[in-house]
């Protein structure tokens, strides 16, 4: 299936090496899948010491949860690829709002941390949306008699984010009950 992907920057040695030292619990498998993000790219112009500068930020939310964040990462990331990837890698979509409630949440984010930041901000327009999907590196523990998770995410490398947690495990079990008759 051919979608709009952020490619893995993180290899797989790499991401095992961080998986290791993450949990005490014995690694059983690792898998890369794909977490769905809505990403809303603004143009800003603000004044910061009496100067006016065009910047450009984004906001995130992603597809499982509906959490709304502001990307902290390379924009250029944003741009995807589009990149066919075997579906059963894809965690599905399961927050399914309409267009103008989306454009409003990531509008409302922005503009809590754009205006308590910069305070003098003129212009703000939304110049770009869609949905991308971010890779992330899974590991399955078996601890203490059970079976946990710990991430990578697959570009930043950043391990362990509570939030990409919590959308992974409610992605899995979502595409488990899909699948069941």
């Amino acid at each position: 299936m051919k979608v709009l992907t952020v490619k893995p920057l993180i290899e797989r040695e790499e991401a095992l090496k961080k998986l290791k030292k993450l949990r005490k619990g014995t690694l059983k498998a690792v898998e890369l899948l794909y977490l769905p993000f809505w990403c809303f790219i603004f143009d800003l112009k603000a004044k910061i010491k009496k100067e006016v500068r065009n910047l450009r930020a984004a906001v995130v939310i992603d597809g499982v949860l509906g959490e709304v964040a502001l990307y902290d990462g390379e924009l250029s990331d944003l741009e995807g690829n589009l990149s066919e990837v075997d579906e059963e890698k894809l965690l599905p979509v399961e927050i399914n709002l309409d267009r103008k409630k989306i454009v409003e949440e990531a509008n409302k984010e922005l503009a809590k941390v754009v205006y308590r930041k910069l305070k003098f901000v003129s212009d703000m327009s939304l110049t770009s949306s869609k949905l991308i999907y971010f890779p992330f590196w899974i590991g399955y523990f078996h601890e203490k008699g059970l079976i946990q998770i710990d991430i990578v995410n697959a570009v930043s490398g950043e391990t362990s984010n509570p939030w990409c947690i919590r959308a992974i495990i409610r992605g899995l079990v979502m595409k488990h009950l899909h699948k069941s008759p």
